[in-house]
């Protein structure tokens, strides 16, 4: 309609001040409204056009773009998108439209970190656009990626503990100007393995349909703790893999004046490397070692040490009818919720708020 009032209108050699083009339009139009606009400009006429839609950013040239600063004065900011702020952060999967945007962009492992913290925090993403990993081990590309990103002020990163130890925690986080948060858990979810708030969840909602009538707080404890203690071997498996990992693939460097000669010695070298450390009585003792710190603690650090998403996921499994898909994502949904309800938040999970809404 814009359009064919600006053709009928006939406009030439004008300025025009052209404030949401995006309202009213789904987002297929969205993306055609420049390419209508450049059409109209062909005439000698210049548009300056206000919108939060991603769509019509992502289709101007990128030169053109200025973002207004929204302090007193209020400064119309050309975007360089050749900054290195730009690109590194685009490099980690943030969009230019979400730069622009965000309060904050905060990076995490896994897809449910946005959405838990969501529950705990409603108003979290008008501050913050929360870009997930999907779950998968950041590649030693990534993780430069973030050491370098974590220098920007509105850039924070989140990153699941997995088999860090307190000293790595500390180190990393000390390193990265205070940006960089590790969870003290495996990962979010074992912050909802409280058993008063599932036991009020199991308790008070109707749709929540029980296998197992629990009467007490102390019978879901019970369940989650022997739940986790089937997952002892798997917690053991996970640090013996670091171990291993850590012992036989480490950083090499390629002599490029002797490409070919420097690629077989490394081989020879690492070869030996591996036969010592995969030698049986060094594993059997390896393995000893591991288990030993794993038992000597679990009494006490199971709750840190176990995949917190299995535990859940197999609590529905035994005791919720219905499909794990659709069991376990309403479930920690509303533990959660129970959680924030009762005042009950983890500490660590109030940091982490408190680094990404300050």
């Amino acid at each position: 309609m814009i359009n064919t009032y600006l053709e009928m209108r006939k406009f030439t050699n004008s300025i025009v001040l052209f404030d949401g083009p995006e309202l009213y339009l789904n987002a297929a139009i969205e993306t055609k409204v420049i390419s209508h606009l450049r059409e109209l400009a062909q005439h000698g006429n210049q548009f300056l056009i206000v919108t939060h839609s991603p769509e019509i950013i992502s289709s101007c040239q990128k030169e053109t773009i200025y973002r207004l600063s929204g302090g007193s004065p209020n400064i119309a900011e050309r975007i360089d998108t050749k900054a290195e702020r730009i690109t590194t952060l685009k490099a980690l999967g943030v969009t230019l439209y979400d730069q622009l945007f965000s309060l904050r962009v905060v990076y995490v492992e896994g897809d449910s970190d946005e959405e838990i913290l969501k529950n705990f925090q409603p108003d979290i993403t008008d501050r913050a656009s929360f870009i997930p990993m999907g779950g998968v081990k950041p590649s030693s590309k990534v993780v430069k990626l973030l050491n370098k990103a974590t220098q920007y002020e509105n850039f924070r990163a989140i990153r699941d503990r997995n088999t860090f130890t307190e000293s790595d925690i500390e180190g990393l986080e000390k390193d990265h100007c205070g940006r960089l948060h590790i969870w003290r858990r495996y990962h979010i979810e074992n912050y909802l393995l409280d058993a008063t708030a599932i036991f009020e969840v199991l308790k008070e909602y109707s749709g929540i349909r029980c296998r197992t009538e629990f009467k007490r707080v102390e019978e879901v404890e019970r369940e989650l703790r022997t739940i986790a203690d089937s997952l002892q071997n798997k917690v053991i498996a996970i640090r013996l893999q670091k171990e291993l990992n850590e012992k036989v693939f480490m950083h090499v460097k390629v002599n490029p004046r002797d490409i070919n000669q420097s690629l077989t010695t490394i081989s020879k070298r690492r070869l030996l490397k591996i036969r010592k450390s995969l030698d049986e009585e060094k594993l059997r003792r390896l393995t000893e070692s591991v288990t030993k710190q794993v038992e000597k603690t679990w009494d006490q650090d199971w709750i840190v040490l176990c995949p917190g998403r299995e535990i859940l996921e197999e609590f529905c499994k035994r005791h919720i009818k219905g499909k794990k898909g659709t069991t376990y994502p309403i479930l920690s949904d509303l533990v959660a919720k129970k959680i924030a309800q009762l005042n009950t938040i983890h500490e660590d999970i109030r940091n982490v708020i408190t680094l990404i809404m300050n």
